[in-house]
């Protein structure tokens, strides 16, 4: 049975009134009339195929004074169809005989003054806000631009700026828009009612189309790595093979020691910006070895960080972006002038010592607490590095 009922999305904006008039009329000419519009989509009904004129007007439907608006124009020969929020549509009933709607354009200037009204406030409260919130976005980017690199957060900022972009310049463009209309309207021309429409809705599909992609791409990409972390292992064990970053392993003997159970752990990720990510935490004990003032079994700790960064030039800035990140943590670096790594900057204590440390691409940042020696340990990342 052939469905007698259509429905098309409206990619033509609200202020578009001649090119929806002739959109509407042509539907008709195809054999489907008009019989409803909702927010985003318009609804039509098989007819046989002839020519029917369609006309917008503006005013406020729940306006009581209107309501003899209405009347008045279906004693004109118009039916009211179909409304899109200030934007009322009519169907001409009785074809050529029916008198026009707007014969005197200053007239006709003064009821699309609502809607540019309208029109109006919604843009510059749309480009208000679409400022306070990048602000806000970039504000954030700022806070941590580490994890822009390791977690995609500047993705979702892209993204986002896209959106109000794209809000931004729609309503703009229907500032616009209704500006010449109305320029037109008090130069004493008339709108035309069979206006080419078909470039605007091809404009607009393609751009809708491409928001509506990114925005469900990203949105698909979040829920796919929330149900990645809820499913994988959060602390999974230290394999007994070598690694590509730093262990304990590397410096001393792995008989002489034991893991902590449940503080050890060696983990990979991965981001856009950063293929191949890197984590070891380990907390080992000593049996037999006590620290220097006898207090306690040695049992030195390492953090282990890898990095392989798409390319020198972004390894460079992440090195600087990790370097502030953790010197406001209090690691207080010292670049090194004369190392075989291309940048080295070391933070030492008593026990402690920390450095980061790049070699083209590859960026490593290690923590160590423990009475071994700190050059040793950076021999053994150049050596990883250098593989």
């Amino acid at each position: 049975m052939e469905n007698k009922l259509k429905r098309k999305m409206l990619w033509l904006d609200a202020w578009d009134i001649e090119e929806q008039e002739a959109w509407f009329s042509h539907m008709s000419l195809q054999g489907w009339k008009l019989i409803g519009i909702s927010k985003w989509m318009a609804e039509f009904e098989k007819c046989e195929p002839q020519k029917v004129n369609y006309r917008c007007d503006v005013f406020k439907l729940n306006d009581k004074s209107e309501n003899n608006r209405i009347e008045f124009y279906k004693q004109s020969g118009w039916e009211h169809i179909a409304t899109r929020g200030f934007i009322q549509v009519f169907r001409d009933m009785k074809g050529d005989n029916s008198l026009e709607i707007h014969t005197d354009p200053i007239e006709q200037a003064a009821t699309l003054s609502i809607l540019k009204q309208d029109i109006t406030k919604r843009g510059i409260l749309t480009l208000l806000l679409s400022v306070i919130t990048l602000m806000l976005i970039v504000g954030a980017h700022q806070i941590d631009p580490v994890g822009n690199y390791l977690n995609d957060k500047f993705i979702e900022t892209i993204v986002l700026i896209i959106a109000y972009m794209s809000i931004s310049i729609t309503m703009v463009n229907g500032m616009i828009h209704m500006s010449k209309l109305m320029k037109r309207l008090k130069s004493g021309s008339l709108l035309e009612h069979e206006k080419s429409y078909h470039r605007k809705i091809k404009r607009n599909k393609v751009v809708g189309i491409t928001v509506i992609f990114i925005l469900s791409l990203w949105v698909l990409t979040v829920f796919l790595n929330l149900m990645n972390s809820l499913q994988e292992d959060r602390f999974p064990a230290i394999p007994k093979t070598e690694l590509p970053i730093v262990q304990m392993a590397d410096f001393i003997d792995d008989f002489t020691y034991i893991d902590e159970e449940g503080l050890s752990y060696f983990k990979e990720n991965s981001s856009f910006l950063v293929p191949r990510q890197y984590q070891l935490e380990q907390m080992v004990e000593v049996p037999g070895e006590t620290w220097e003032d006898n207090s306690d079994i040695y049992s030195p700790s390492i953090s282990s960080f890898g990095y392989e960064v798409r390319s020198e030039w972004l390894a460079k800035k992440f090195v600087q972006d990790l370097k502030e990140k953790h010197t406001y943590y209090a690691e207080n670096y010292v670049k090194v002038p004369e190392s075989k790594f291309d940048e080295l900057w070391l933070s030492q204590g008593n026990f402690n010592a920390a450095f980061i440390a790049r070699k083209h691409n590859k960026v490593y940042r290690v923590l160590y607490y423990g009475k071994g020696s700190i050059d040793e340990i950076i021999e053994r990342a150049l050596a990883k590095a250098e593989r």
